[in-house]
């Protein structure tokens, strides 16, 4: 029982957290997480774009007159 046990541990090694998973599999999963989380970073950096973009803007529209708004 315990070469068995021994077989399978060198088959599917544990990683550092534990996990009995491949070096394929852990990449993959790796992969994963790091695109997950470049999504969300992504879509905060295009609000903050917005936001900061629009400032400028909004400051110099109310100085203006009937003529330069239409």
């Amino acid at each position: 029982m315990q070469m068995k046990e021994a077989m399978r541990d060198t088959n599917r090694p544990h990683t550092e957290a534990g996990r009995d998973e491949t070096t394929v599999e852990r990449l993959d999963r790796n992969l994963e997480e790091m695109s997950g989380e470049l999504r969300v970073a992504v879509t905060g950096v295009q609000v903050l774009f917005a936001f900061l973009s629009v400032v400028p803007f909004d400051s110099g529209f109310s100085g203006i007159g009937p003529f330069e708004r239409s």
